[in-house]
């Protein structure tokens, strides 16, 4: 009975209201809208004037009525006391029991003292049976009461319209009868006559008052209150004796909450998918559904906004701009009328038969603790969203239109909209999908995780978000709905019922080692970095947008080949490639290394690290990108095979950068050899180090560094790791782009020399071993050498053609280091003793030959070289 309650308190609430501003006015006890096709014009003596058809909003009238015509179904044919059906009006021996009632209690009411003269008009004039003739004598109407007009036989789709009655008077004025104060006043007074029934006590008012035994209809013919089946009982035996001792609800109580139910459906209720939703306040103030277009207090905010109003870009800003609007709606709320009490109701019926009306959801709580949810929700439900005002994205809370488009697609909600008897798979899921959105901001709820989870894999697959006729792939739309899951899970993480579950806020968390996070962040990256270097129109899918289903499944082998289509991107983009390249540094040296390689399908918080990613590039891409840290780190250079060839491609990257002063940033030999590098890691280290020598060359001095990084690097590797040629896995680019990042700030490296037994290849290693002891003697002998002259060794310059052919090269340069030789003295004692016995060792074997080295060679000459 708290519905009917609470509906009673509306209806006191709104009948003392200013009805004239409504659109839809609330009905006074007695009445009920109709809606009305035909207008007849009578005399004062019952005669026909003319008859004419009512369009637009004349067609609704408020007219009298009774709880038998309201609640007429089947058998009971209880007429309306003034306007009604034609088959009521009309006497015909089908209608004829319909007529008869009819007349009867419009004679009774005109009988009655003090009942206007304009009354008995329409009595008289029925009662010549001529109402079907005049009608169809007026040339302006298209009368269709019969199916078959010739005949006379058939019922047509007039048989249902009604008809109300205007009075002619004197002096040629018309009198609407529907809308005499006279008329009303005399129904009221004679509404208690017919009104059938004991007296009991009322269920909802607490009080002995006359009994209303057939309710009123909500909606078509489906009922809020119904007890027909009174031949079989299975509503009430076993608890009651009778179906009155179940509820008894009185006739005053009844057509007011009825009343009040239809205007508040009317007035601020949703009607979609076969439900119908209604919220009110039992003071009288507006409210909407919280789940309708603008029914929460962050909509009407939103539409008093200004351009010049600041964008919304951090969470506590977002917070503080809720709590303002919750606190504006709800002294909204509390002010409207102080007298009564400020109470949220929620309503959810659907009509599960064509005869019942079905409570599907019902909650009242307090304004205050309703506007608190409310809050609740929008600081929980929120991301970054676009705003068309602002022109740009803010952080607002997704409509709840936009939480179906995420969940279900746009094909399932547009079915869902044009199935009109709501019969369809995707109406019942929407309807469902309604009621769980409902739940969770008015009870606060967690989102149920199957709803989250479907937003998920949906936005998982953008391919899939395609719109207008030609289908053509929309990136707006897809974003939209990335966006839109991103707040459904943030929902989810924060409303987590106590478990400890990571909770990312929309702001980027650059401190997160959340390895599926990470993992969103550098789709992100390579999604705004091939989407800022192309020249086609915006809605054309990036790469790692193409691909960004296979990622969220295997992360870990699918991102070297997002990585590798980017490698176009960043020669097009030049030196700003370094921005990203310097973020994508950072988020793989947030990987933990198990977490890198071992991850199999992502999870939620993969979304959110893209999401946050992407609005930071759009947000700060040129600002507070800094080359490096000012504290000396620590970096352990990595065991893993991939990773330490991923070392030597940002070794070589670095060193060519450097030596054309960044002018060759994403356009560099180690970035365009990659994908071949990833392939054939053994045989291309070799000619990637060919296209370094110039570069190493122009650096002097400096290029001691990096070859002394290269050897380090090369003393990690285990003997069996060097001499593979098996393709790199996705490791690799976590090795470049850790070693990279090593370049921007103070770095102290760690590491294992390994220790190697004999080579696969020993000739390749001797040779290298000789070049490695040349290079070194070399430069002891540099004391009387130019500064010119120390820029660059001789066995780095013959080092291309010395791998070509080694044994005529060795000749050649044995006779550049005779000068060194003399010039290093007893320094170079035991480097000249160690070349004498290689050189040994190379005849001996055999090995004194042109054929050309393998890659296996260079590990031996840095080893060597910066011993």
């Amino acid at each position: 009975m708290s519905l009917m309650q609470k509906l009673c308190e509306a209806y006191d609430a709104g009948i003392c209201c200013d009805q004239s501003k409504e659109a839809v006015p609330l009905m006074p006890v007695g009445f009920v809208r109709k809606k009305i096709k035909f207008h007849v014009i009578l005399t004062l003596e019952g005669e026909f004037v003319s008859a004419n058809e009512l369009a637009g909003k004349d067609q609704f009238m408020e007219i009298p009525s009774t709880p038998q015509a309201e609640s007429r179904t089947g058998d009971n044919v209880a007429p309306f006391p003034l306007a009604e059906q034609l088959k009521y009006l009309i006497y015909e021996e089908r209608n004829k029991k319909r007529f008869t009632q009819y007349m009867q209690q419009l004679d009774k009411w005109c009988k009655r003292p003090g009942t206007p003269l304009c009354l008995s008009a329409v009595h008289r004039y029925l009662s010549k049976h001529t109402l079907l003739a005049d009608l169809e004598s007026q040339p302006n109407l298209k009368l269709k009461y019969y199916k078959n007009h010739e005949k006379r036989e058939g019922i047509g789709e007039d048989t249902k319209s009604m008809v109300c009655f205007s009075v002619q008077m004197k002096d040629g004025s018309c009198d609407d009868l529907w809308m005499r104060k006279d008329v009303k006043e005399s129904w009221n007074a004679c509404l208690l006559e017919f009104l059938s029934g004991d007296k009991g006590l009322c269920y909802v008012e607490g009080k002995v008052l006359p009994i209303m035994e057939s309710h009123p209809k909500l909606q078509g013919n489906a009922k809020l209150i119904s007890a027909k089946d009174t031949e079989f009982p299975f509503q009430y035996k076993g608890r009651f004796v009778e179906d009155r001792s179940a509820a008894l609800v009185s006739f005053d109580a009844s057509v007011r909450a009825h009343n009040a139910l239809s205007w508040l459906i009317e007035r601020q209720g949703m009607q979609k998918y076969g439900m119908i939703w209604v919220a009110w306040n039992t003071n009288g103030a507006m409210m909407k559904v919280p789940i309708d277009e603008g029914g929460g207090f962050g909509e009407e905010e939103e539409s008093e906004e200004s351009d010049s109003k600041p964008i919304i870009d951090t969470f506590a800003g977002y917070a503080k701009e809720v709590r303002s609007a919750a606190s504006g709606y709800g002294g909204r709320l509390r002010e409207y009328d102080n007298k009564r009490r400020n109470c949220a109701v929620i309503l959810g019926l659907e009509a599960a038969t064509d005869g019942r009306m079905s409570v599907t959801y019902y909650q009242e709580c307090p304004g205050n603790e309703y506007i608190q949810r409310l809050e609740n929700w929008y600081k929980d439900c929120c991301w970054w969203h676009y705003s068309e005002k602002k022109n740009r994205k803010e952080l607002s809370s997704p409509r709840p239109n936009e939480i179906a488009t995420a969940v279900m697609g746009i094909d399932a909600i547009k079915t869902a909209r044009q199935d009109k008897k709501c019969e369809k798979s995707y109406t019942k899921l929407m309807r469902r999908l309604q009621s769980e959105i409902l739940t969770c901001m008015i009870d606060e709820r967690r989102i149920p995780l199957n709803v989250v989870r479907s937003a998920f894999y949906r936005v998982c697959a953008p391919l899939a978000f395609v719109s207008g006729r030609d289908r053509k792939w929309s990136r707006f739309a897809w974003e939209s709905s990335v966006d839109t899951a991103c707040a459904l899970i943030h929902c989810f993480q924060r409303r987590n019922g106590g478990k400890n579950e990571l909770i990312f806020s929309p702001e980027l968390n650059e401190d997160s080692k959340n390895p599926d996070y990470l993992y969103g962040r550098l789709l992100a990256v390579a999604d705004f970095v091939e989407e800022r270097a192309s020249e086609r129109e915006k809605d054309y899918p990036t790469n790692a947008v193409r691909l960004m289903q296979r990622f969220v499944q295997r992360p870990f082998e699918t991102w070297p080949e997002i990585h590798d289509k980017l490698i176009p991107s960043f020669r097009k983009l030049g030196a700003y490639s370094k921005i990203y390249q310097i973020i994508l540094e950072r988020i793989e040296g947030q990987f933990s290394g198990r977490d890198r390689y071992e991850r199999g399908e992502l999870s939620l918080e993969f979304l959110q690290g893209f999401s946050s990613q992407r609005q930071h590039l759009f947000q700060k891409w040129e600002k507070g990108v800094k080359n490096g840290d000012t504290e000396k780190v620590l970096y352990e250079l990595p065991k893993r095979r991939s990773e330490l060839y991923g070392c030597f491609l940002a070794i070589a990257d670095a060193a060519e950068r450097e030596a054309d002063d960044e002018d060759r940033t994403g356009k560099t030999n180690a970035i365009q050899m990659m994908p071949q590098f990833a392939a054939r890691p053994y045989e291309s280290w070799s000619r990637l180090h060919d296209k370094l020598i110039p570069y190493l060359e122009r650096l002097g001095e400096r290029a001691d560094y990096y070859g002394w990084l290269i050897r380090i690097v090369e003393m990690q590797f285990s003997q069996p790791d060097r001499d593979s040629n098996v393709p790199l896995d996705g490791s690799f680019l976590h090795g470049y782009y850790c070693m990279l990042r090593t370049f921007y700030g103070k770095t102290q490296f760690s590491w294992e020399s390994q220790e190697w037994t004999e080579s696969r290849d020993p000739r390749s290693a001797l040779f290298g071993k000789m070049l490695g002891i040349a290079g070194r003697l070399e430069k002891k002998g540099w004391d009387d050498c130019t500064e010119e002259e120390k820029k660059f060794s001789n066995t780095m310059r013959f080092m291309t053609i010395f791998a070509q052919k080694p044994a005529s090269t060795w000749e050649n340069l044995k006779e550049k280091l005779n000068p060194y030789r003399r010039a290093a003295g007893f320094r170079g004692t035991m480097e000249c003793e160690m070349l004498e016995q290689l050189e040994v060792e190379l005849k001996k074997n055999g090995w004194d030959t042109n054929a050309s080295l393998s890659s296996i060679y260079l590990h031996a000459y840095y080893r060597e070289q910066y011993r």
